[in-house]
C-alpha cells in the first residue's frame, strides 16, 4: 500500500455506492496540499471535530489520523444522510471552525475525497493499523502512541463508546500494542475502490 495521498479528487468514480451501515476508510486532502493541519491547536480542534461527527452523519468513528496536510478516517455510515452528504457537512463544519480559530477565510480542502468500502474485519484490521501508522512512516514521531493526533475509538452517537483498540497518544482510548482494531460487523454493501470523488462538493 503506497503512502501516497493521492492528488486532486475531480474524477467522479463510476458506480460509486452510499451504502447504510457500510464501514468506510476515507481521506481528506488540505487545500493545495498545504500544511493547514501543522499547528497542534488545529490539529486538537479537527480531532474533536471528527469525533463529534457521530452527531451528524456517522453512526461511529472507529479510528482518525490527523496529519499536517491531511486527514484520514475510519468510520460507519449512519442512515441519516448519504457518504456525500456526511462528507459534505464534515468538511465544511472542518472549514468554518479552522477559519474562525486562525481568523481567516479561504478555502481549507480539495475538491472531494477518496474513498474505501471495508470488506471484512480483516481489512478492517488493516486500514486501521495502516492509517494509524502513517506519522511514523512520515518521520512525525518514532512510534504511533507517541502521536497524539492518532487516535481510536469507537466514538457513537450518545458518547464515546470503550473498546479494545490500538491509539495513539492521549485522545485515544486503547493501547497502541497489542489489541487489533475492534468495531462492529464489516462490510455491508459492495466494497469501494480507493477513488476520488466529487460528490462531497468544495468545501
Amino acid at each position: 500500500m503506497s503512502d501516497r495521498v493521492p492528488a486532486e479528487g475531480h474524477r467522479l468514480r463510476l458506480g460509486r455506492r452510499s451504502v447504510t451501515g457500510q464501514t468506510y476508510a476515507l481521506t481528506l486532502c488540505c487545500a493545495d496540499r498545504a500544511e493547514l493541519f501543522a499547528d497542534h491547536a488545529i490539529r486538537n480542534l479537527v480531532g474533536e471535530l471528527i469525533e463529534e461527527s457521530v452527531e451528524y452523519g456517522f453512526e461511529r468513528v472507529d479510528a482518525y489520523v490527523v496529519m499536517p496536510d491531511h486527514v484520514h478516517v475510519v468510520c460507519e455510515l449512519g442512515d441519516s444522510k448519504s457518504l456525500a452528504r456526511a462528507m459534505n457537512d464534515l468538511k465544511k463544519i472542518i472549514a468554518r471552525r479552522v477559519n474562525d480559530l486562525v481568523g481567516q477565510r479561504g478555502a481549507v480542502w480539495q475538491r472531494g475525497y477518496f474513498d474505501h468500502g471495508i470488506r471484512s474485519q480483516a481489512d478492517f484490521e488493516r486500514q486501521c493499523w495502516y492509517i494509524l501508522g502513517n506519522p511514523v512512516r512520515k518521520g512525525l514521531a518514532e512510534r504511533v502512541e507517541e502521536y497524539p493526533w492518532a487516535c481510536v475509538g469507537p466514538w457513537e452517537k450518545g458518547g464515546r463508546a470503550q473498546g479494545s483498540a490500538p491509539t495513539g497518544g492521549s485522545r485515544g482510548g486503547g493501547r497502541a500494542q497489542g489489541s487489533a482494531p475492534t468495531g462492529g460487523s464489516r462490510g455491508g454493501g459492495r466494497a469501494q475502490g480507493s477513488a476520488p470523488t466529487d460528490e462531497g462538493g468544495v468545501v
